[in-house]
C-alpha cells in the first residue's frame, strides 16, 4: 500500500468516527428537545437543542422519521448495553437470553 493510500485511509477511517459522534450527539439532543417540548417537538426546536441548523439534522437522518428511528435504535442500544452490564456484575437477574439481542 503506497503511503497516499494509508494516509487516505486513516482519513476517512477519522471521519467516520467524527460523523458516528456527531450523529450520536444530534440524537442525545433530539432526546433532550423531545423530553423539554414533548413528542410533538418540531425539527426546530430540536435543531436549537442541538445548536446546529434543520439542514444537518436532514443531512444526518433524510428528515423527522429518520431522526425518529435512530432514536429509536440509540434507546434499544442503551437497553441492550444495560441488560448486559447488569448480567455482567450479577445484578438484575436477567436472562441470559438477552445477552443475544443483536444491536440495531
Amino acid at each position: 500500500m503506497s503511503v497516499a493510500a494509508s494516509k487516505e485511509d486513516r482519513r476517512n477511517t477519522r471521519w467516520e468516527e467524527h460523523r458516528n459522534e456527531r450523529r450520536r450527539e444530534l440524537i442525545e439532543s433530539a432526546i433532550t428537545a423531545v423530553k423539554k417540548y414533548g413528542y410533538d417537538t418540531s425539527m426546530d426546536q430540536i435543531a436549537a437543542e442541538s445548536k446546529t441548523s434543520k439542514s444537518i439534522l436532514y443531512k444526518y437522518f433524510g428528515g423527522k422519521e429518520g431522526l425518529q428511528y435512530a432514536i429509536g435504535q440509540h434507546t434499544i442500544n442503551s437497553l441492550i448495553d444495560e441488560i448486559g452490564h447488569k448480567s455482567l456484575s450479577g445484578g438484575g437477574g436477567v436472562l441470559p437470553g438477552y445477552l443475544g439481542c443483536r444491536r440495531c
